[in-house]
Formats: C-alpha cells, structure tokens, sequence
C-alpha cells in the first residue's frame, strides 16, 4: 500500500483488526520527498544556541514547502502563493544558492496574469482567486530576484508585468491621492482586527496600509526600470511613490501622535500601517521603531 500523493506528518498510527488469520506486518517505511537544495549558507549566533536549532526547523521546513512548485505549507493547501514564496525564494538564494524554483514561480505568475493586469493570489490552479496584495508582492520578489541573483535579462523580460499591476492600482486612486475601495481581497495578514485579514478600508477605500504597499512597489518597480535601463520609465515610478507616500501623511498621519492611522476616517491605527509606513519611507527610522513601538504596545 502506497498512499496517492506524498503527506507529511510528526506521528503514524496503524490501527489494524484481524479476523481468523493474524497479520505479519513485514515492514513500515517512508520517504523524504522534495525540492534537491543543498545547504551553502549557515545560520549562527554566538550565546545564544536555540537560534541554530530554530535555523535547523527552518530548513527541514524550506525544503517540505519545495517541490515542483513552491508551497506555502506542505500539509493543508500545498498552493504556490506569491505572498509566501517571495519569503522562501530569498531564503533559497541566501542559504541555498538556488533560484530555479524562484525563476519557475516568477513566470508561473507572469503567464497565468489576467487580462486586467493583476496576477492570480495562486499559480497553477484549476480556480481564480485575486488578492490584489499579493500582485504588489509580485513585483518584490521580481525586484528580490534581480537584487540577489543580478539576472537582468530574466528580469527585463518580466518587468512588463510589474507596469500592468501599478497601472490597475493607479486605476484606483481618489481625488486626496489614496487608494480608492481595493476589491476582491487586499490581504495584509491573519490578525484579530483585520476582517478575514484584509487591510482596513472606509467605504470609499483611503487605506494607509494599501496605499503604502503600493508606493513601496512603485519604488521597486522604479529600481527594476532603473537596473534594466530604462531610467525615464523609473523616474516616473519613483514620482508616484512620492505622490502616494505624501498623500499618506496628509490623509492619515497623526503629528502629534507620530502613527499613521489605518485610514483617512482615523478611526484605528494598527502595527502594520507604521510598519509599511517606516519601511517604504513615510518615517524616518527613529521615528518608524517609535511608531511601531507605540502600536504594538497599544495592541
């Protein structure tokens, strides 16, 4: 007996009920299957051990969720999803010197793009489903890709893509500058306060959090247009991240405070909005590791 399709596992039971004759079990065996890495790179901290340990966890766990896809955990979905493979593609390039899967994962998305310019959340897969968010990330990890593999015709070949996501969101931005209502899905995490983990959003959208990931990916498609050759088409991008991140801080950003509410009702204000709010460059870093430090303590 051999089951259909390869499942993980931490304990096997076999429960067995004999009749007239008794059972000889002659042998219980498994395979390891997944992705060939090998590691070249290592994770060490001095004094403190269980870093190697977690670092060990994490490999066992990088190669379960590598197979001929990525997957974004190896026993429930098994779905290559954009938002958790640009997490394990930069791990493979860093401590596996690897980017085959990323390469694959990279024009899986490219070629499975729907006709509004946006990528699928998952690729391949029998049924659509669109997180808005996770073309954004798209766009990262393309940016990740060249940063640490340095492929520039891989990626000139894809960038075009990247232009069709931000056009689809410059699409939907208001009169003040934010994001107008980002259908279908903005996933931004599984936390309490988000709704089925999408961004906060007013009924006339003005998300912080989503107009900032957008002026983030601007900037990273502006650094592949720049890296690429194509300096006027960046100029452009880099413009419209400055326009997004300055309508955030007219919109949402509380001066006396130092947070950046959730949206322009200013009627929350989580960890994720100061995060993206210090990472794509609303805060300086003082002020950024202040914010942050500020909400997660109110949380």
């Amino acid at each position: 007996f051999e089951t259909l399709w390869f499942r993980p596992f931490r304990y096997l039971q076999v429960s067995v009920e004999t009749a007239d004759e008794p059972l000889e079990l002659n042998s219980l065996t498994c395979r390891f299957t997944g992705f060939p890495l090998r590691r070249r790179g290592h994770v060490r901290s001095a004094g403190a051990p269980e870093i190697a340990r977690i670092a060990d966890i994490d490999w066992r766990t990088v190669r379960l969720c590598a197979h001929e896809t990525f997957f974004d955990c190896p026993h429930y979905e098994q779905c290559q999803f954009v938002g958790d493979s640009r997490i394990q593609a930069v791990y493979h390039y860093l401590l596996a010197d690897e980017d085959g899967l990323a390469r694959k994962c990279l024009r899986d998305f490219h070629v499975a793009r729907t006709p509004d310019g946006l990528t699928p959340s998952r690729s391949p897969s029998r049924r659509l489903q669109i997180i808005p968010t996770f073309s954004l990330l798209w766009i990262g990890m393309l940016h990740d890709f060249l940063r640490y593999r340095g492929d520039r015709e891989f990626a000139g070949r894809l960038l075009p893509l990247g232009r069709e996501i931000l056009r689809w969101f410059a699409d939907r931005r208001r009169g003040d500058g934010l994001l107008g209502p980002v259908p279908y899905a903005p996933f931004i995490d599984w936390t309490e306060p988000f709704d089925c983990g999408n961004a906060p959003q007013d009924a006339d959208g003005g998300s912080a959090t989503l107009t900032l990931l957008t002026a983030g990916a601007c900037a990273w498609q502006a650094d592949l247009e720049d890296r690429c050759g194509l300096a006027e088409a960046a100029d452009g991008y880099r413009a419209d991240a400055a326009d997004l991140l300055a309508a955030t801080r007219r919109s949402c950003l509380d001066e006396g405070a130092g947070l950046v509410a959730d949206t322009a009702s200013r009627t929350s204000c989580s960890v994720h909005a100061q995060v993206f709010a210090a990472l794509f460059g609303l805060f300086d870093a003082p002020a950024g590791r202040k914010a942050v430090e500020s909400a997660w303590g109110a949380e």
